[in-house]
């Protein structure tokens, strides 16, 4: 029996999962016990325990690590990593982060990426803006998309353009990104009393009124919306509320919470991350609001919609091209010393003056290698679907073997999520409020039953 068989236990019942399978069953003690037996000794077990030992017995083979050519998702462009909002949790801080790209650079960082797609057979052309604040150089983001969909009708390539920003735009700015922009990610915390404490303004002004602005009118125009709402400890009991405000008065496509990870500036506000019950409470109610509204609400660690096995969601590790300001091209957007302090280089090559990308496939191999396999993660059943998250401030080189808060809420939403999806939202609802079950689950040390047999 491969380790892909996972037995958990979730209150009144185990769930039994193969994520490589695409396979899951709720049982009961009864159950599980004869599963066991099924499974570890070849104990004949009655029906339906029965089919599901069959299915869970059957060949499965782990999503194989890429090989060959680097086929990047999309290119990445820094423009600056300057910023017009101070946000209370932010470490990006702009009066230490260095120059800005050199439209010479952004050029050159285009051209090679489109013939580097051309010559690999791609589909597309995506371009991704990250920051600091990509508008504050609002000169270089137009030069990118003009020059993107130049080389898209150049090389017969349909192009795609997305940012993250903090929507402190508008006017001709708001009218370029309605008219050639596909998909906006936006940062938006809540209404104003859960947003203004999160992100000020330089100076400590509220950003709400103009952020809320921008978004409805994003939200009015052909744009796919996405709003990525931070949580710490000051909104996490507010989530359920941020939801149905955001589909009430957005619709966005997608609403991702995300728990906000400590940095010396949110220390220094006050400003603490949530704690991870409250937070998996707090998604799961958002989620079920979201999901009436038919809105889908984004936890990046969740099973994708499509079901199907993966050894990263992040742009590490699926070589992902992110140029710097430096002519860098890395497959990390954080700062070069956020991932140096993690014993990480996340540098996969260098755009050259003349307009090529120098990519060096030995550092392409030794990230799709590094986010394959997490020490930590290969007991838990949501390896396939969380694969340990950040690789820098989740599962870097060295990392312990104990859960984290990162883990515990993971793997609690990833558990009531499978209930629901089985239409037991009473049995994930019961979870959710029994203490001593919650704990249960955190403290599994080994989900996989193969583990069983060695005790």
């Amino acid at each position: 029996m491969a380790d892909d068989v996972y037995l958990i236990p979730a209150g009144e019942v185990e769930i039994a999962v193969s994520p490589l399978r695409q396979a899951s069953a709720a049982i009961n003690a009864t159950g599980a016990a004869a599963l066991r037996e099924a499974l570890l000794r070849g104990t004949p077990a009655p029906e339906p325990i029965g089919e599901l030992a069959s299915i869970l017995s059957e060949p499965c083979a782990e999503p194989a690590i890429p090989t060959g050519a680097a086929r990047p998702p999309f290119l990445g462009l820094i423009p600056t990593r300057d910023c017009n909002m101070g946000c209370r949790y932010c470490d990006f801080d702009a009066g230490r982060n260095g120059r800005d790209m050199d439209v010479e650079l952004v050029c050159a960082a285009l051209g090679g990426y489109a013939r580097h797609v051309s010559a690999i057979g791609g589909e597309s052309l995506s371009l991704h803006f990250f920051g600091g604040e990509p508008f504050v150089r609002f000169d270089l983001v137009e030069l990118a998309v003009h020059r993107l969909r130049y080389l898209g009708q150049k090389h017969g390539l349909p192009t795609h353009v997305e940012t993250t920003t903090n929507g402190m735009f508008g006017g001709a700015t708001l009218a370029f990104v309605e008219d050639f922009f596909d998909t906006v990610v936006l940062s938006l915390d809540g209404q104003a009393q859960d947003h203004d404490p999160h992100r000020p303004l330089r100076g400590g002004a509220g950003s709400f009124d103009r952020v809320w602005t921008t978004a409805q009118a994003l939200a009015r125009s052909p744009v796919g919306l996405c709003v990525r709402c931070c949580v710490s400890a000051a909104n996490v009991g507010r989530m359920p509320q941020i939801a149905e405000w955001l589909c009430c008065g957005l619709h966005p496509e997608s609403v991702a919470f995300e728990a906000m990870k400590p940095s010396p500036q949110s220390v220094a506000a006050g400003l603490l991350p949530p704690d991870p019950l409250l937070f998996a409470r707090g998604f799961l109610a958002a989620r079920r609001i979201a999901r009436d509204a038919g809105v889908e609400c984004v936890y990046g660690a969740l099973t994708p919609p499509d079901g199907r096995p993966r050894h990263t969601f992040c742009p590490a590790g699926r070589d992902t091209f992110i140029v710097a300001p430096d002519w860098s091209v890395r497959s990390c957007y954080l700062r070069k010393d956020d991932w140096t302090a993690a014993g990480l280089d996340m540098r996969v090559g260098r755009v050259e003056e003349g307009g090529d990308l120098r990519i060096d496939p030995e550092a392409v191999r030794r990230l799709r290698e590094a986010v394959a396999d997490r020490a930590r993660c290969r007991r838990c059943f949501c390896r396939w679907s969380c694969t340990g998250g950040c690789v820098v401030t989740e599962t870097p080189p060295g990392h312990g073997a104990h859960y984290t808060d990162y883990c515990r809420q993971t793997r609690l939403i990833q558990v009531c999520a499978l209930l629901e999806d089985m239409g037991m939202d009473g049995h994930a609802d019961a979870l959710l409020q029994d203490g001593h079950a919650v704990a249960r689950l955190w403290e599994h040390a080994d989900d996989r039953l193969a583990a069983e047999r060695l005790e």
